[in-house]
């Protein structure tokens, strides 16, 4: 069995596969064996032979903790005059590999990435990958949203909310947020202690698969654009606790807040 590298807590059950016994085939099911399992592009395997044959050694690291580190020229906070928490959340834009052009209709029209080349698709960083990936993101839990499946894990567009506020799709992504590796003074990398938000990152790398659930398993309560109590009344929402399946409660009380100016 493959283990591939899931976000957050909610990875797949295990998987049943056919599997040959004394009589043909049986279904199989075993949530103990892991094999683990990676992928490189072909020219970077090419390269990864090439140095196995002179004599070469590589080094493997986890990929999970990799993609949990904060690049360094990522916005922090905090922002200026107010000192609130900025940014929110975070979204990959270092090394994105998207779409290049030369601008001729003639060459670079089919291929993969090239290192050290202008090949039709690049890898590059900035801003302009991150922002594309975390409105991709808010536009999903939109449409989650809007067909209703945040009801039951299931489309239901009777229960659908048909204009989320962004103050709502924010909570989603805020919710979403996975802790990240930072340098410290001393440049030292690893995760903070606290579990958000912090000024270097907010509430986290996102990842929608530990909000959007489409199993039915978890129940998520929404109140959108509600009033609450006025005149210092105060606001009840009652939950009643049952036998849960050993996950925690989570709450969001957001707001849309205006922007401001980065410190850093």
């Amino acid at each position: 069995r493959q283990s591939p590298t899931y976000w957050g807590d909610n990875a797949p059950e295990p998987f049943t596969m056919a599997a040959p016994d004394l009589y043909g085939t049986a279904n199989y099911t075993h949530p103990l064996i892991r094999i683990p399992s990676a992928m490189v592009s072909y020219e970077e395997g090419q390269s990864l032979y090439t140095l196995a044959a002179n004599g070469g050694s590589v080094t493997l690291v986890d990929p999970l903790e990799t993609l949990h580190d904060l690049t360094d020229f990522s916005g922090k906070g905090p922002v200026d005059y107010d000192m609130r928490i900025k940014p929110d959340v975070v979204c990959p834009g270092q090394d994105i590999r998207s779409a290049g052009s030369d601008g001729s209709l003639t060459s670079n029209q089919c291929g993969g990435f090239v290192p050290g080349t202008y090949s039709p698709v690049m890898q590059m960083s900035g801003t302009s990958f991150a922002a594309p990936l975390c409105a991709g993101s808010a536009a999903l839990v939109r449409q989650y949203l809007q067909e209703g499946w945040h009801v039951s894990g299931s489309k239901d567009a009777s229960s659908g909310i048909a204009a989320p506020s962004a103050a709502l799709i924010k909570a989603f992504m805020i919710q979403s947020g996975t802790k990240m590796r930072v340098y410290d003074a001393l440049n030292n990398l690893g995760y903070l202690d606290n579990l958000g938000p912090v000024q270097q990152y907010g509430f986290g790398l996102v990842n929608l698969t530990s909000v959007l659930h489409f199993d039915g398993k978890r129940k998520i309560l929404v109140r959108d654009r509600e009033e609450i109590g006025t005149l210092d009344l105060p606001h009840h929402i009652c939950l009643r606790a049952g036998p849960g399946n050993g996950e925690h409660l989570r709450a969001s009380l957001v707001w849309t807040d205006p922007e401001g100016n980065p410190m850093y």
